[in-house]
């Protein structure tokens, strides 16, 4: 496969898996947000608090279907644009994810129950659904975010040149990468639904409509919002230290630490990285505070980028001459043996191979050139974090103004801050699709790190098929946007109550709010 090809199949990848993270981590924010709306409203009988969470109700439920058609196109790919990862780490795959297919009926079966019950069923009832479907969309999500991190930190498997066996499924979920990823990412997800939850309130409050439903929508999401952010951003330095014990790689690019510093090493705050010159310029640095954030210490600095390069290049050199040997273990990956070499040296010759011709010997120059691969994308790497963590302070601030808003509320009053509310709901998702980016790009030239390369992961041959369905993808996706955002409009105009009015006859007939169970929901509002 030639480079232009393998490219277009990972922009192809990562265009649909960051359009599916738009619905899913709101999904996940917005069902944990309405159980606590209604566990509110069984223990103090405002109905307020009911007419809240059953308008945020209607925004779970098409976010929700659209993250399941979104879903579709991901397996799609893994299948057949990446049939030798799939290949690959099969037996993975199959420890980990049937747990999601197990759960996926219930969630439909539920997820339908939640809908259609607001008036059907006791509101016990109909809060033990809401919180069985947060129970079940945290551990659907925490299968996913496992494979993941075994992706960038694999443990509890043993490696030949073709294949993954599991050793020890609980090691891979106990692994330390995925239980902070975990806590970290579903922190991140109720952080964006309590956003979009005080943005909408705020945008009430400005048009002074359902302004008892509001405030206390604002007051409760300001509130858990910002115990979710606090808690986000510590699970997100763990997760850092993580990278920086298990990736020095990607730790090292996030920094944009081309050359390992003397300890206490300083934390580069600002800067624009060269990757040709490697070389950062306009940095703005903070003393000693990477050794801190990096490996708890004074006396300890993370490997740079050239102490890094020089390991690759020894790594690399190993594999020399030994191309007779990897041929053996893909033969013998069906009953590896103690003398099988290990993937990961595989994984180095394969990164070698794109520099040299088949039967010739490798030069110095062609080792070094595969070296280089190992360093991935430093300026998306090092922006996207910060984009990741300004979005982040920004957050902490709107919560923390949005709890003082919501104790000095007086109508007509704070109109800026409700303005800044209203504008800020693309910021987690920023944040979110930031943070993929670190995790993803900050991952490359590896699939599974150190390991599996990206290069010897896809099954994808034709360029022409590639660009024809992620034109396809684009245009499908372009179609979904609309609908969407016109679902959501409507059910904003229409309000708590379902009451919005539409002029055309024709219209009046097909999308009147009373055809349809979403926005049949007419409750009367409480104060």
């Amino acid at each position: 496969m030639d480079a232009s090809t393998l490219d277009l199949a990972r922009i192809e990848f990562a265009f649909t898996a960051m359009y599916h993270f738009l619905f899913v981590p709101l999904t996940v924010g917005l069902i944990v947000l309405i159980a606590l709306l209604e566990t509110i409203y069984i223990a103090t009988k405002n109905a307020v608090w009911q007419d809240a969470a059953r308008f945020l109700g209607k925004f779970f439920f098409v976010n929700w279907v659209f993250g399941i058609i979104t879903g579709f196109p991901l397996r799609w790919q893994l299948s057949n644009n990446w049939g030798a990862y799939s290949a690959y780490i099969e037996e993975v795959i199959h420890a980990i994810l049937p747990m999601e297919n197990l759960i996926a009926p219930f969630m439909i079966v539920l997820s339908i129950l939640f809908v259609v019950g607001w008036k059907r069923f006791n509101p016990y009832v109909h809060w033990l659904i809401t919180c069985s479907l947060v129970a079940l969309l945290s551990v659907q999500s925490a299968t996913i975010l496992a494979l993941n991190a075994w992706m960038q930190h694999p443990v509890g498997t043993e490696f030949v040149a073709g294949k993954a066996h599991v050793t020890s499924l609980l090691e891979i979920f106990l692994n330390p990468v995925a239980l902070d990823k975990i806590a970290h990412t579903l922190g991140a997800a109720c952080v964006l639904g309590c956003v979009f939850a005080t943005a909408l309130s705020a945008w009430y409050l400005l048009k002074k409509k359902y302004v008892a439903m509001a405030r206390r929508t604002m007051a409760l999401a300001s509130t858990i919002g910002l115990l979710f952010a606090v808690m986000t951003v510590f699970m997100g330095h763990k997760s850092a230290y993580d990278i920086a014990q298990y990736q020095p790689m990607k730790f090292a690019a996030i920094e944009a630490l081309w050359e390992t510093e003397s300890a206490p090493a300083p934390l580069t705050v600002f800067a624009v990285p060269d990757s040709v010159s490697q070389t950062n310029k306009y940095a703005v640095k903070i003393p000693y505070l990477l050794s801190v954030l990096g490996t708890h210490s004074l006396d300890h600095s993370p490997a740079g980028i050239d102490d890094l390069l020089a390991e690759a290049e020894q790594r690399i050199s190993n594999t020399v001459g030994r191309e007779d040997d990897f041929a053996q273990s893909r033969a013998m990956r069906d009953s590896p043996s103690d003398t099988t070499p290990q993937s990961s040296d595989w994984g180095y010759a394969q990164l070698l191979s794109r520099h040299t011709e088949k039967g010739k010997a490798p030069t110095s120059a062609q080792i070094a050139k595969a070296a280089q691969d190992t360093i991935p994308n430093v300026p998306v790497v090092f922006t996207s974090f910060r984009v990741m963590v300004l979005s982040g302070v920004f957050i902490l601030a709107l919560f923390t103004l949005g709890i003082v808003f919501s104790i000095k509320f007086q109508p007509g009053k704070y109109r800026w801050f409700l303005w800044i509310a209203v504008c800020s709901v693309p910021l987690p998702w920023l944040a979110t699709e930031a943070g993929w980016l670190v995790a993803e790009v900050g991952r490359q030239p590896w699939t599974v790190n150190g390991v599996l390369p990206t290069m010897a992961s896809s099954s994808i041959t034709s360029t022409p098929t590639t660009v024809m369905s992620l034109m396809i993808l684009v245009a499908g996706y372009t179609v979904l946007t609309v609908l969407n955002v016109s679902l959501s409009l409507l059910i904003i105009r229409s309000g708590p109550r379902g009451d919005v009015t539409l002029k055309r006859r024709w219209s009046d007939r097909i999308f009147s709010p009373g055809r349809y169970s979403l926005l049949k929901f007419q409750p009367k509002l409480g104060e």
